[in-house]
C-alpha cells in the first residue's frame, strides 16, 4: 500500500449538476481521496447504482445524471478543460474499462484488487464495468 503522504495529496475537482451530468462543466469543489472515498461509499451513490441496475436501458442515462463525478488527473478552475488544470496528480493512473460481462467484471476488479498499488477499484453504477486508481512509481508528465 502506498505511503498515506502520496495518497493525500491526490486532490480532485468534484462535479455535480443533476440537469446536465457529465457535460456539467463547473466544479462544485476539489475533494481529496478520502472524501473521494466517502462519496464512493455514500447512500445517494448506493441508491442510485440499484436504481440503474435494475432499470431498463432507456432511463440509465437519466438516472446516472444524478450522480456526481470527479476529474481523477487533477482539479480544474473555473471549467473543466485541459487548459485550466490547477493540480495534476502526476503518479496516478486512472483505470476505466466498461462493457465487460458479470464474470469479466469480478474477475478484472479481483485482479485489480490484488495490485498493492491499485488505492481504490469500484464496479461501475451498471455494474458493466471496472474503474481503479493505481498509485504509479514514476511520474506521468503533464502535456
Amino acid at each position: 500500500m502506498e505511503s498515506n503522504s502520496n495518497i493525500n495529496s491526490l486532490i480532485f475537482s468534484l462535479f455535480y449538476d443533476k440537469s446536465k451530468g457529465i457535460f456539467t462543466t463547473e466544479p462544485r469543489r476539489e475533494v481529496d481521496f478520502r472524501k473521494l472515498v466517502d462519496i464512493y461509499q455514500s447512500d445517494l451513490i448506493k441508491k442510485v447504482t440499484k436504481e440503474l441496475q435494475s432499470a431498463p436501458k432507456e432511463k440509465q442515462q437519466e438516472l446516472k445524471k444524478q450522480l456526481p463525478f470527479i476529474t481523477p488527473f487533477g482539479t480544474f478552475e473555473p471549467t473543466r478543460q485541459n487548459i485550466n488544470i490547477t493540480d495534476f496528480n502526476s503518479r496516478l493512473l486512472v483505470l476505466d474499462i466498461d462493457n465487460l460481462k458479470p464474470n469479466e467484471v469480478q474477475l478484472v476488479k479481483f485482479i485489480l484488487t490484488s495490485n498493492e498499488s491499485t488505492l481504490l477499484c469500484a464496479i461501475s453504477p451498471r455494474g458493466e464495468g471496472v474503474k481503479a486508481f493505481i498509485i504509479i512509481g514514476d511520474k506521468i508528465e503533464q502535456h
